[in-house]
């Protein structure tokens, strides 16, 4: 497994250790690999001095008490399927949020919904990159609105033909 942030915040007559606020949740990285696991951490600390953001040691851990979850590594993607987490740690309470948008609905978007969990697919992530990828190597603004409808497009197609 890579990087899995996951943000706590506290709940009323439960405590979940590291607890953040509604408005400042702690993130917490998970990665089978220690080492990486924090260097995640310090690279995320030194762009964030102010927050607290803590490396744990599995996903169960990580998921217990959290009020959501992203996946924000490449398990998932058309050429590495599967989740990068165990959806049945998983709670009906949590959002799951995947940056994978090829495919735009993966696995662990599946099974989270069918947990129940609120989720959010990486299509906007894909907007917004190729938004920013636009004025970068062009210098020109793109209409993110006209990309969005562009990609849903796309992907519509892209199920249609499926």
């Amino acid at each position: 497994m890579h990087a899995i942030p996951t943000y706590h915040k506290a709940a009323a007559g439960k405590r979940t250790a590291p607890v953040g606020t509604r408005e400042q949740p702690i993130p917490l990285i998970v990665d089978s690999d220690p080492g990486r696991a924090d260097e995640l951490v310090r690279g995320a600390f030194a762009r964030f001095p102010d927050r607290t953001i803590v490396a744990v040691p599995g996903a169960r851990e990580a998921l217990a008490g959290a009020s959501g979850v992203i996946n924000a590594t490449p398990i998932g993607m058309a050429k590495l399927p599967g989740t990068p987490i165990d959806a049945a740690l998983l709670d009906a309470k949590q959002w799951v949020a995947d940056c994978v948008y090829r495919p735009i609905d993966t696995a662990l978007l599946g099974a989270a919904r069918a947990r129940g969990c609120a989720t959010l697919d990486g299509g906007g992530m894909n907007v917004g990159q190729a938004v920013d990828a636009f004025r970068l190597f062009t210098g020109l603004d793109a209409d993110p609105a006209r990309v969005a409808r562009h990609f849903a497009a796309l992907i519509a197609a892209e199920r249609a033909a499926a």
